[in-house]
């Protein structure tokens, strides 16, 4: 074979090798984006039946669903921030069942019928298992969703919304990033007030407190007087001596409750914040407000919109800024002493006549007088009686200032 022969062979040979190993590249990317479509497919299918078991109250089932999509493509927005909603669905579950247990120990025939040993109990068994995982995993969820940008979840059927086992409402429409921060305030607070549950000891004698339901309230001034007396009668009842101690081997958890409760307190603030900075155009969002002016953004004084509530009246959105304040200062309170502590060189003691800003709006006098309490080194430094002796302190300052 000539020298010529020999070179147009090699070429040709070359050039088919080319050829063929481009095909099969080809053919290769054409294979991935057909299974990658494939995968997007079966996500996106999850995603729609996670939306399904969501409009049916059937929160875990949509967990499921979501979690599934994920498995199959990691990063799936709708299923990161359809686990969001799903686990704050099941908290709402477990809070009705504590609801529940507590309706239980207040019936009269409670103390025949109950078939564990007192309040304390019930309320453990109602929050063990998953009840506080899911509610941390839900705020874990919201922290991926705006680290990955899954800012957006659009739920064309109602979700039912149900307390104390009724529906109350339904919730339909766009979540955006202003309910991420909802939801997360949401879940890390009842975190918290579950973890206080757990370290806590709750039993006391029922029959004290059900005498809060015959109080009359047509006197406010009056009847706060009365309760605070029935709250001294628990607090000092000698067949209860350890209410509102902390439970041996428990501190950890209270001490992980404060900080989760201050952090949960706080976020509410940034919630309605973040809800105030939503464009004039947002009557699809889950929580809104009305731009009455017609300006294109909130001005204070335009009221929000809330699910099961609708857009408040003048005297809800000055109850409402007034335990946000609140919140506010019980939050610093909680996380002073600690790692998440913006300025740990300055405490922030919880000033009680904050309160007294609540009161004004449900028409009560101010009556509460200046009084620091310092969350925030209870605990640092847990005392398992600490909170009961602080309790009881309070409450016997207010029984010398009401009638």
């Amino acid at each position: 074979m000539s020298k010529i022969f020999k070179t147009i062979f090699i070429a040709i040979g070359i050039a088919a090798l080319f050829m063929i190993g481009c095909g099969e590249e080809g053919a290769n990317k054409n294979n991935k984006a057909q299974i990658n479509t494939e995968k997007k497919g079966d996500a996106d299918r999850l995603v729609e039946e996670g939306k399904e078991f969501l409009s049916q109250g059937i929160p875990l089932k949509a967990r499921e669903k979501f979690l599934k999509a994920l498995e199959v493509e990691p990063d799936h927005p709708l299923a990161l921030y359809g686990i969001t909603i799903a686990d704050s669905m099941h908290t709402f579950e477990v809070l009705n069942i504590v609801i529940m247990y507590i309706n239980m120990a207040l019936d009269p025939g409670f103390d025949k019928a109950k078939p564990i040993g007192s309040l304390d109990d019930l309320i453990d068994a109602a929050l063990e298992g998953l009840a506080t995982d899911i509610a941390e995993e839900a705020v874990d969820y919201v922290n991926q969703c705006l680290e990955k940008g899954a800012t957006e979840f659009i739920m064309d059927k109602p979700i039912p919304i149900i307390i104390d086992f009724k529906h109350e409402c339904d919730v339909q429409g766009r979540f955006g990033k202003e309910e991420l921060y909802a939801i997360w305030a949401f879940n890390l607070t009842v975190v918290g007030i579950m973890k206080h549950a757990i370290a806590l000891d709750l039993d006391f004698d029922m029959g004290l407190v059900q005498q809060i339901a015959n109080v009359d309230f047509s006197d406010l001034t009056k009847a706060l007087g009365e309760i605070v007396d029935i709250l001294l009668a628990v607090m000092n009842d000698p067949g209860h001596p350890n209410f509102l101690g902390i439970e041996p081997g428990e501190i950890p958890t209270y001490q992980q409750a404060g900080r989760e409760l201050g952090l949960g307190l706080l976020k509410l603030g940034e919630a309605v914040s973040a809800i105030t900075q939503k464009p004039a155009d947002n009557a699809d969002d889950i929580f809104g407000y009305t731009d009455l002016n017609g300006n294109g953004a909130w001005d204070p004084g335009e009221p929000l919109r809330i699910p099961c509530m609708g857009t408040l009246d003048e005297t809800q959105t000055n109850l409402m800024y007034a335990i946000l304040d609140v919140a506010s200062d019980l939050g610093y309170s909680f996380i002073d002493y600690s790692e998440y502590d913006p300025d740990p060189a300055n405490p922030n003691p919880f000033d009680l006549a904050t309160l007294n800003e609540v009161l004004q709006v449900l028409g009560i006098p101010s009556i509460l007088p200046s009084i620091e309490i310092d969350f925030g080194i209870m605990y640092v430094n847990p005392d398992p009686n600490d909170l009961r002796n602080k309790l009881i302190n309070i409450l016997n300052l207010l029984d010398q200032i009401l009638p």
